[in-house]
């Protein structure tokens, strides 16, 4: 078993030290609540090579007066940026938290936006991307800081006849479950990728109505958005087939994924392993173990509307797969799960080359965000927050990385 311990050392940074001794463990293709009831088919790579070591985390809070705190966090390059969903704005922070602009505003007018779901950083472009409520699609120049609207994303929900199935973006929507992990991916200056799930009263994965089964053995994960149509062209991917032992297991259906070239990691909320795609569309295998002290007791739901009922208590109780970031610069793949309310601590699981070589009790509410100089950078993230302060948080992983 792996033993874990957290020791608080105050600073005037507030840095947390972490120790933890790995020890031999059992190979898991299912999340602990589940073994026994599913047997995955699936290829699965990588070991569990936990080593011992030191995790130092230095935490850095900010003040975020300037925002509404109501918003998502991206890097780019040597900057924390924060996207504020009321003030349609983009904050600017250096590595220390220090305030250095603000960008874009609500309104009409060239620096302006009308309303803002989500902002998206294109890494080495000299744009973001962003949408709205109205699924109104923009790209934000960072030269001159002006917006560029490309029009309303269509899945083609307007024509007069409705085709049913795992192949129609009709019946698909925004996968927003897990909101944190929902990006555009710029494929090429044409296409984007991003999360989706059947929202058809005929086809979801929420009652037996929606034929909730054939969702999960057919249902498509990502949707390909082509820019010169504003169209979904193309949908691609798959439900994990841990998916396939719950009747209906909606509030969990929401991932997070991040690319590495032309492959794809997704990271869904319920299940342990990740599934590892080349683009286009070819499955590659799985990869991944189970994270430490969660409570993954689920609770099905027979319908969309006792699933939205829900949702607010299944998020606070129930351990999830948060959030999964690649960084480049150490060939590391980095996961973050909540373990549920009745731990004070998350965890934070570090891959390389497929194999598990740390598995850390980290801050609650962690989401990494990136890499500069070194040091790896996290934030906490609480859905709209009404505190004043943010959490920037930073760490080395110099042991396991050698």
């Amino acid at each position: 078993m792996k033993n874990n311990s957290m020791l608080i050392r105050e600073n005037i940074s507030c840095k947390f030290v972490l120790k933890f001794a790995f020890g031999f463990v059992i190979l898991f293709l299912l999340n602990s609540g589940c073994q026994g009831r599913f047997t995955s088919t699936l290829v699965h790579k990588g070991k569990d090579v936990c080593i011992n070591t030191d995790i130092l985390i230095d935490s850095i809070s900010f003040n975020a007066e300037r925002t509404s705190c109501v918003g998502f966090f991206f890097m780019d390059d040597s900057l924390i940026c924060f996207s504020d969903r009321l003030y349609c704005s983009l904050f600017r922070f250096n590595l220390n938290g220090t305030f250095v602009d603000r960008k874009f505003g609500k309104g009409s007018g060239p620096g302006e936006l009308p309303a803002l779901r989500k902002m998206f950083n294109v890494p080495g472009k000299d744009y973001y991307y962003s949408f709205d409520q109205n699924n109104m699609l923009y790209q934000l120049d960072k030269r001159k800081w002006t917006v560029k609207r490309l029009g309303r994303i269509d899945f083609g929900w307007d024509k007069s006849v409705q085709k049913i199935g795992s192949d129609y973006a009709n019946c698909y929507y925004f996968n927003t479950l897990n909101y944190p992990g929902f990006v555009f991916h710029e494929i090429n200056d044409s296409t984007l990728i991003f999360p989706v799930k059947a929202d058809h009263k005929k086809f979801s994965g929420s009652s037996v109505e929606s034929n909730a089964n054939k969702y999960y053995t057919t249902g498509k994960i990502f949707g390909e958005l082509n820019l010169n149509s504003n169209k979904v062209d193309r949908l691609f991917g798959f439900i994990p087939e841990f998916y396939q032992q719950y009747e209906f297991l909606s509030n969990f259906n929401g991932f997070s994924y991040d690319c590495q070239g032309d492959t794809i990691y997704v990271d869904y909320a319920a299940d342990s392993l990740m599934h590892v795609y080349k683009y286009p569309d070819k499955f590659l295998y799985t990869i991944g173990f189970s994270g430490r002290d969660m409570n993954q007791d689920y609770k099905e739901t027979s319908s969309y509307e006792a699933a939205k009922k829900q949702m607010r208590e299944d998020a606070l109780i129930f351990g999830r797969y948060s959030c999964v970031k690649y960084i480049k610069e150490t060939n590391a793949l980095l996961r973050v799960y909540y373990k549920g309310n009745h731990s004070e601590t998350d965890g934070l699981q570090v891959y390389k080359n497929n194999d598990l070589i740390a598995d850390f009790d980290v801050p609650k509410h962690f989401q990494v965000i990136g890499f500069c100089n070194g040091y790896y950078y996290a934030v906490k993230y609480v859905p709209e927050q009404t505190g004043q302060e943010f959490n920037l948080y930073k760490f080395k992983l110099e042991k396991n990385e050698k």
